[in-house]
């Protein structure tokens, strides 16, 4: 079977993908029509191309494994920009192509996650990936994918040259960017020519005079060329589990709403005597667990098309370099719009933000989304599927620790951000925990 989509992830030593890669390699192995091509290489000139080997890897039967040197991986991007530009001129007493290279290598400590060449990765790396693939995709290797059958946009993806996953929001001023850690692109040259007109990478003098601001540029300069651009398509999609409490599986990931976190305590069953600490009840974990397979057995397929005839739409504009709020980058690369919650409930709404054609207008579509309410010891939650799960701030917790064993296929990886981890078995047993003590005296931490 030809892969719906190729995706790729580039790992750039053992340290920076070890901890998460049994968990990651588990959820691409549960993605049958997709396909993983993972790119190796050391960010320093003395190591070779050495195929050292990530936990949970060799088990993934559709995961294309290639290693490159330091040397050969620049090589590479420097052969292809050469290419687009049909030709790069001497200088510097060395080739041009040598010219362009010293350059990238030079820059190479800057890029830290691999952003500058992100877009093109699927036509630098062209001879690992089958031409007639429709989708590609990069992914950060610190994330959990869900279920991709249910959660990608399969229908509407072919009408995008960029699709742009995004977590939920609801305020007034909306951010809008291209994460660096799961991106989607067309997989045509036409898409690759239009995204060469970005002034860094245009042709070899503003490629040697200009270069990117800094390590976050996937999510910065290339997200504010990328969203104005007015001959590249797109679309955003809600896919990211953003919620601080959420549970991953092999089939399917998804976040909660409406938990009152002070009102759970740790609880210590017989059941879970071999766990020096626990988040949760038996009743909250059987409760979870029977929600989550209740989810999954009623929605193993997308049920209905992305855009149903219950849809609306409406016009809004994008404000480039003005967004009010809190940012990582600088202000003159944001991007932002504001939702007319006056045409739409601001709830119970999927948000969908779209340019259907070169020089179109900019379009808001919602979609409703009936609210999963689920009982949870009592109490009311509201369940919420996802593409995938990115353990972005949690792998920086005191708490932060995965098993070097992969997530079995009944296990289920129960997450709170700021207290801990637990992975449970089919009967709620609690078979791996790394929590933060709790401290009820001083107001420590608690579930």
């Amino acid at each position: 079977m030809r892969p719906r989509s190729r995706w790729l992830s580039s790992c750039m030593n053992r340290t920076a993908c070890y901890t998460t890669s049994p968990t990651f390699f588990a959820s691409v192995g549960a993605n049958p029509d997709v396909s993983l091509l993972l790119v190796k290489y050391h960010r320093t000139p003395e190591h070779g191309a050495e195929c050292f080997d990530l936990p949970g890897q060799a088990a993934t039967v559709n995961v294309k494994e290639v290693c490159l040197s330091f040397e050969k991986y620049w090589d590479m991007h420097a052969e292809w920009l050469c290419g687009r530009w049909g030709g790069c001129a001497d200088g510097g007493g060395i080739s041009g192509k040598e010219h362009v290279k010293a350059k990238m290598k030079d820059r190479a400590n800057g890029d830290f996650y691999n952003g500058f060449f992100r877009p093109f990765r699927a036509s630098i790396f062209s001879a690992w990936i089958d031409p007639s693939t429709p989708i590609w995709g990069a992914s950060d290797v610190d994330e959990m994918w869900g279920r991709c059958a249910r959660c990608l946009p399969w229908d509407i993806a072919p009408q995008f040259d960029v699709l742009v996953p995004t977590a939920p929001s609801w305020a007034d001023d909306i951010l809008v960017f291209t994460p660096g850690h799961m991106m989607f692109y067309r997989h045509s040259d036409d898409v690759v020519r239009e995204l060469m007109n970005m002034p860094h990478v245009r042709d070899m003098d503003s490629f040697m005079q200009d270069p990117f601001l800094s390590h976050i540029s996937e999510e910065v300069e290339w997200s504010h060329f990328t969203l104005l651009n007015a001959n590249l398509s797109f679309v955003t999609f809600p896919a990211m589990v953003h919620q601080s409490i959420h549970v991953s599986t092999l089939d399917g990931v998804f976040g909660f709403d409406g938990v009152d976190t002070s009102a759970m305590r740790k609880h210590q069953s017989e059941a879970d005597a071999l766990v020096p600490l626990s988040m949760t009840s038996l009743e909250q974990r059987n409760d979870l667990i029977q929600a989550v397979r209740t989810w999954r057995a009623t929605h193993q397929t997308r049920s209905r098309a992305t855009f149903s005839s219950e849809g609306q739409e409406y016009t809004v504009a994008l404000h480039d370099g003005e967004f009010p709020g809190g940012l990582w980058f600088p202000k003159e690369f944001s991007v932002h719009y504001q939702p007319d919650y006056g045409r739409a409930p601001k709830n119970d709404m999927r948000r969908y933000l779209m340019r259907r054609a070169p020089n179109g207008v900019i379009v808001q579509r919602v979609e409703p989304m009936p609210p999963a309410h689920i009982q949870v010891a009592g109490a009311q939650w509201t369940m919420v599927e996802g593409l995938y799960n990115h353990f972005q701030s949690e792998k920086y917790q005191p708490y932060w620790d995965l098993p070097v064993t992969a997530i079995g296929t009944h296990e289920y990886l129960f997450m709170e951000k700021e207290t801990g981890i637990e992975i449970w078995d089919a009967q709620g047993g609690v078979t791996f925990s790394s929590v933060l003590p709790v401290d009820e005296a001083n107001g420590g931490p608690q579930m």
